[in-house]
């Protein structure tokens, strides 16, 4: 609880120093994040040798570019125990997983110390939105479980129990038709969603008044287009507040009051340019590789997100140091639409994977006569037949009665250009 307030009142401070001072902070966290990756971590360990120099007599920017890029295929291929510090017990940190939406998902260990830094993170964000301990917030996630979500509050105590009474979590699994029920019956002030979430509640309330308490609505997790965010603030008439975020980086970026841009968490995070390439007076455009500076257990260094971003040279009117994001291109993402006009969200669907031992990739499509195409990629040591029986078992459980056709490949590609639907429908509307 004291360590929550502590990183709070830090990032609170923070946010409002000058690029320069803000640029020393990164270096420093940079620096021991590499030192502590280098001796205590095997899979780091390995990719560095011969080219990391252990004294960081240099700046830690400069050496850091030096490093080898990590994709997720590398991630995923790599065990965890690999990927681990060996100051670390994973009996004592939370297994998080990535959403999945690349058809390729990753496992990252989170601590409390960790947790608490995210949280702070993701309460300068609300903080400045005027959100405030008395308003009620609705939170959609996909059948998480209990251990993960008390992991983030951190209950038992007493600002662990207020979160309880004002923070719903809302299981997607349900359907989005539950998901408008419940936001009439708790009246949430806040709703953190996912776009593709949001765009079929407008569908399953289409033609009618949609009655809701609901002031601020904060996205993630996909690309929120110009277009998906006029429906969703004309249907909500509310603010809409978009954030660029991943699991294994935490909060990348977020968008102010202002809506000028992203700003940038360099406080927290490195995020650079491959390739980048100048667009416009002050932009540079190229693909985001990110490092996270606050998590010890799994370091995350170097990570090739697969979006493409646009940073820009201006400072935002709101007077923060932090610099800005233009453009976040990357992923969209479907719901799949059922015979009664409901909605299942593409994020149950990767919760399902999740579980499912021997999957390596996978991609969803619904067809346009409702039936669903799963192409699955299996590990080389998995039963194939036995992987497929247990995805079908899962499927028809969250499918509501849709027809599945579960195909074995090879491989999927999961990086191409542009980049791909790895959830799509087919239907039309």
């Amino acid at each position: 609880m004291v360590r929550d307030l502590v990183y709070w009142l830090m990032l609170q401070r923070s946010q409002w120093y000058s690029r320069e001072n803000l640029a020393r902070i990164q270096a420093k966290k940079l620096g021991k994040l590499l030192k502590h990756a280098y001796e205590k971590v095997p899979f780091y360990r390995g990719a560095y040798r011969d080219m990391f120099t252990e004294d960081l007599g240099e700046n830690p920017l400069t050496v850091l570019k030096k490093l080898p890029l990590v994709s997720r295929r590398m991630l995923a291929e790599t065990r965890l125990e690999l990927r681990t510090a060996t100051s670390i017990n994973p009996a004592k940190c939370l297994k998080r997983h990535t959403s999945g939406y690349s058809g390729e998902p990753v496992t990252i260990l989170e601590t409390k110390e960790s947790a608490a830094y995210w949280k702070a993170l993701y309460l300068r964000r609300l903080w400045a939105y005027g959100v405030r301990p008395g308003d009620r917030i609705m939170r959609t996630l996909p059948a998480t479980p209990a251990s993960s979500i008390s992991f983030f509050t951190g209950l038992p105590n007493p600002i662990g129990m207020l979160q309880k009474r004002r923070i719903k979590f809302v299981n997607l699994s349900g359907g989005i038709k539950s998901i408008a029920a419940q936001i009439r019956s708790y009246k949430p002030n806040v709703l953190l969603a996912q776009p593709s979430d949001l765009v079929a509640l407008t569908r399953v309330e289409e033609g009618g008044k949609f009655d809701h308490s609901i002031r601020i609505i904060l996205t993630t997790g996909e690309v929120l287009v110009p277009e998906t965010r006029r429906l969703i603030e004309s249907f909500f008439n509310c603010e809409v507040y978009d954030t660029y975020s991943t699991v294994e980086a935490g909060n990348i970026a977020w968008e102010c009051p202002s809506h000028e841009g992203y700003h940038i968490n360099i406080d927290s995070v490195v995020l650079e340019l491959v390739d980048a390439k100048p667009v416009g007076r002050s932009t540079l455009r190229g693909k985001a590789v990110v490092t996270c500076l606050y998590r010890y257990a799994t370091p995350i260094i170097r990570y090739v997100t697969g979006d493409v971003v646009s940073v820009k040279d201006d400072e935002c009117s709101c007077g923060r140091g932090l610099p800005l994001l233009e453009k976040i291109e990357g992923r969209v993402i479907d719901c799949l639409k059922t015979r009664d006009g409901d909605y299942i969200s593409p994020y149950v669907l990767f919760s399902v994977f999740h579980r499912v031992d021997g999957l390596r990739q996978f991609k969803v499509i619904q067809n346009e006569d409702y039936s669903v195409d799963v192409y699955i990629a299996c590990s080389p040591e998995a039963d194939s037949d036995k992987v497929v029986e247990t995805v079908e078992q899962e499927l028809v459980n969250v499918l509501k009665g849709l027809p599945i056709k579960v195909k074995v490949v090879d491989i999927l590609e999961t990086e191409p250009k542009p980049k791909p639907k790895i959830v799509e429908c087919r239907v039309v509307n």
